[in-house]
């Protein structure tokens, strides 16, 4: 896999977990807080991460990077990231009940980050339409009346 076929999102996560590998427990919190410094992206303030955007981007730091994360969940569905040498599989429970608990929470998505830079373009190079202003006519509402 190489770094082309991941999505702007799984991008950033690599570089966040690259720069936060000497740490010995990295949670969600701290890995998002990251990903907006380097992007300095300001919406959505309460947002978490998909876990297939993480699966996927661990994934490629397994084959690529060499490093090794292992992913943990406690009971209110944070996750925790741990360097380890020999990473522990992510449990099947933990993974479906996080899968569930993603459909009440706000995710950051890959489409966030792209309209950030679409707009950056867009103000670069287009420019607003000069609108034409209508003809004004004067209206007489007296000119209808008779003075006796």
């Amino acid at each position: 896999m190489e770094n082309c076929e991941l999505t702007t999102l799984q991008q950033e996560i690599v570089t966040a977990l690259k720069q936060s590998k000497n740490k010995n427990l990295i949670t969600e919190a701290n890995l998002i807080k990251k990903i907006r410094e380097n992007t300095k992206f300001q919406g959505k303030n309460k947002a978490s991460l998909s876990l297939k955007d993480i699966e996927i981007a661990l994934d490629f730091l397994q084959k690529n990077e060499k490093l090794y994360f292992s992913i943990h969940c406690n009971s209110a569905n944070n996750l925790f990231f741990k360097p380890e040498e020999n990473p522990k599989e992510f449990e099947q429970s933990h993974r479906q009940r996080r899968l569930k608990s993603e459909q009440n929470l706000t995710l950051l998505t890959t489409s966030d980050f792209q309209t950030k830079k679409d707009s950056k373009q867009n103000i670069k190079t287009k420019k607003k339409p000069h609108i034409k202003r209508t003809q004004r006519t004067n209206l007489n509402i007296y000119g209808n009346y008779d003075e006796e």
